[in-house]
């Protein structure tokens, strides 16, 4: 299936199992990817850009980060409503913890999860309400930060969620925090 094709969320999921996988190109234009994790972190501190949806779609590669961007101009140009939301335990120090963004949209009174970019979790999940919808990335946002590194109760008390509209493309991984941060709703 070619992305002009895709008609609903599940083709949508589909076409970006096929076709996008998690890792990034640099602006050194190598390629970045979990594999080599020393290479990957290296480079998600000083080359990597936000990539444009069209970007991701040529790469055939993005971060949780881009890949919601790729997600959120489909579902915009499909007429769905969506929220994209930003999730990290916020501490006045460095940590080991990782971040996350989502996307869940609406359909038939449904709060409806897309998740693609976090492969262990993978799928189409559709709850009752939006705040069910964010207890179960919660609950798997702290699972797979336990497998990093213990998650102590005061740094649970230090996840925070933000909702954020699209930032600019091309923006390193600060100034996308910073984005977020500086015109987001915290809403957890």
């Amino acid at each position: 299936m070619k992305y002009d094709e895709v008609e609903t969320p599940l083709q949508l999921l589909d076409f970006m199992n096929d076709h996008i996988a998690y890792g990034f190109k640099g602006t050194d234009g190598e390629l970045y990817t979990e594999d080599d994790s020393e290479k990957f972190k290296f480079g998600e501190e000083t080359i990597w850009k936000l990539s444009s949806p069209s970007k991701v779609l040529e790469d055939g590669y993005g971060i949780c980060w881009d890949q919601v961007e790729f997600e959120r101009q489909w579902f915009v140009e499909h007429d769905f409503v969506v929220k994209t939301l930003f999730m990290w335990f916020e501490l006045d120090h460095e940590n080991p913890y990782t971040t996350h963004t989502f996307l869940i949209y609406e359909e038939e009174n449904k709060y409806c999860l897309f998740e693609h970019a976090d492969c262990q979790n993978r799928g189409i999940k559709k709850f009752d309400s939006y705040k069910e919808a964010l207890y179960y990335q919660i609950e798997n946002h702290l699972k797979s930060n336990k497998k990093i590194a213990p998650v102590p109760k005061d740094i649970v008390e230090c996840l925070h969620i933000y909702e954020y509209q699209k930032p600019p493309y091309e923006i390193n991984k600060y100034d996308f925090i910073d984005f977020i941060l500086d015109t987001g709703v915290q809403i957890l």
